[in-house]
């Protein structure tokens, strides 16, 4: 199986010299179309080595000036959350890291860096005196500043966070999904707010914790005007093959598995995402997504937090209670990155009433990404003809591809290409055959009404992020598929790749390999004489949480 690793064309020019040659490597397979199961491994290897460097020139893009006509992309300027935030701290202390509207709209409480790490160290010091290095802490709160709070507490207690929801989830599959994953973690110290933490006697033989020791997001607060440390905890640094935290899968189809989440992982997603997208220095995101989810917590907090750049909150239940509260922050504060999962592009289009509409500018807006579960060409086309006449840029839709066995963030388009329409042979995709384009309307922009019968307009997820790897591979016989064959996709990552808790990767032929169990397709398109691209088109994704699922979640999280 050879590798198919694909750089993306962003109009980024800042690349560690380790990292060019791997793209460079990789273009060559590419075009050879030769190698083996083995290639992919050679691959990992050059990744590791590329990230590095890669991770090297991120950081003084954050700290020094670079040449004139070189682009600096926020980055995570370290290996580890805790230097991560000591960097910020000490060099933009006063800058605002996260704002939450705690009514929606514009009740906001704000952390700079500077309280954010104060409040963090006071937590760790508690934290510290109820366990070790190492032990678990579950984060069973809603989502808000506590909740990011409670988690860089454990990155500096040395703890490993375990992001859940509250323990009164209204409804019983919540709670059983978050005993399972108490049962797997064995976590040592659960955070839950006071609300919680009083009613939690009522469900605690439904919720054995096995233990754990029970604590509030204030307990830091009195214990200052106590006995403890008020000068709070917090540990020089982290190595970066140490664990930051557990990711739990959703278990929309199975119990869920909780993903080993490395400092240098996240630190290396965070990074490619906010590349990936294009973002820079003085960006503003604004997002209501769950942050227990992955999305939420990764993509919407901890991107723009170890980046440097600000992010506003809203709860996921005041999203779905009125969707025009989502626009209305985009418009408010000026946002320049958003997203969310399709179901909620089409909420607004389909619940955003006109009325609502009224000097609604989203002009601001560079990226709006989705992903999360299938992305239909219809969400995206809808919601950019209701909202272009609002100041939406129909080219700031972002199709991208993550799962939390790679972190996150594993494939994304080109800024500022938007979501063109590609159609495939519905007929060849049923019988997995090779699928043939019935209409490149990406290169023509017209439709051929004589294939319309056979065609299925199927959305590009765009190509890998920089250091990682896909191929589409025959689920029987472990080859390496052509372009426009449909097979499983397979994935690696950089030298630092999460992995499932007591569970080793798959491995087949031989080699440890990522299986995601998703079904996808790769088209080579040329985007100009010179250079071509391999997106990814993904068919079926049996792990993703459908808009019904979606919706359980957020009365979970809210």
């Amino acid at each position: 199986m050879s590798v198919i690793n694909t750089p993306r064309q962003d109009g980024v020019n800042l690349h560690a010299a380790g990292a060019a040659t791997v793209e460079n490597a990789a273009e060559d397979r590419a075009d050879r179309g030769a190698g083996d199961v083995a290639a992919i491994t050679a691959a990992d290897s050059a990744a590791g080595s590329a990230t590095s460097a890669m991770t090297n020139a991120m950081a003084e893009t954050v700290t020094a000036n670079t040449a004139p006509h070189t682009v600096n992309w926020a980055a995570a300027p370290a290996n580890d959350l805790v230097s991560v935030m000591k960097l910020h701290v000490s060099q933009r202390p006063d800058q605002l890291a996260v704002r939450f509207l705690a009514d929606g709209d514009a009740d906001a409480r704000e952390l700079t860096y500077a309280a954010l790490d104060e409040r963090a160290r006071r937590l760790a010091a508690v934290l510290r005196r109820h366990g070790a290095p190492n032990d678990r802490v579950l984060l069973m709160l809603q989502s808000g500043l506590d909740y990011i709070v409670s988690f860089f507490a454990c990155q500096y207690a040395g703890m490993i966070a375990v992001p859940a929801y509250p323990p009164d989830a209204p409804q019983s599959a919540h709670l059983a999904r978050l005993r399972r994953i108490a049962g797997d973690c064995k976590a040592r110290i659960a955070v839950l707010d006071r609300t919680s933490h009083e009613s939690f006697a009522s469900i605690s033989d439904e919720l054995p914790l096995h233990g754990a020791t029970l604590l509030s997001p204030d307990a830091a607060d009195r214990d200052v005007h106590g006995n403890g440390n008020g000068n709070g905890f917090c540990i020089d640094s982290a190595a970066p093959d140490a664990v930051s935290f557990l990711q739990y899968t959703s278990g929309s189809t199975s119990s869920p598995k909780g993903v080993i989440v490395s400092h240098a992982n996240i630190c290396a997603n965070v990074s490619a995402m906010s590349r990936g997208m294009g973002c820079r220095a003085g960006d503003r995101m604004f997002s209501w997504l769950p942050l227990y989810h992955d999305m939420g917590l990764i993509g919407s907090v901890l991107m723009p937090v170890l980046c440097g750049f600000q992010v506003t909150l809203i709860s996921p239940l005041h999203f779905l209670e009125r969707p025009a509260r989502w626009l209305a922050g985009i418009a408010r504060e000026r946002a320049t990155v958003t997203g969310g999962p399709d179901f909620a592009y089409r909420l607004c289009t389909d619940r955003v009433r006109d009325a609502q509409l009224a000097g609604l500018d989203l002009s601001s807006l560079r990226v709006a990404f989705c992903g999360s579960e299938p992305i239909r060409q219809t969400t995206l086309d809808g919601f950019a003809a209701r909202f272009s006449t609002h100041g939406f840029d129909p080219h700031a839709m972002y199709a991208c591809y993550g799962l939390a066995e790679a972190t996150l963030f594993f494939t994304g388009v080109e800024v500022g290409s938007g979501a063109p329409e590609t159609r495939f042979s519905a007929s060849a995709l049923a019988r997995r055959v090779p699928v043939g384009r019935g209409n490149d309307s990406e290169k023509h922009g017209e439709k051929d009404n004589a294939a319309d019968d056979d065609t299925k307009a199927v959305v590009s997820c765009g190509v890998t992020a920089l250091g990682h790897a896909l191929a589409i591979v025959d689920p029987d016989t472990c080859e390496r598929l052509p372009d426009r064959h449909v097979g499983e996709v397979w994935c690696s990552g950089p030298r630092h790749h999460s992995r499932l808790l007591a569970q080793s990767r798959s491995e087949r032929c031989g080699v440890p390999r990522r299986r995601t169990g998703f079904s996808g397709t790769l088209a080579t398109h040329r985007r100009s004489r010179l250079r071509r691209t391999r997106p990814i088109f993904l068919l079926r994704t049996p792990q993703g949480p459908d808009r019904a699922a979606w919706r359980k979640h957020l009365s979970a999280g809210s």
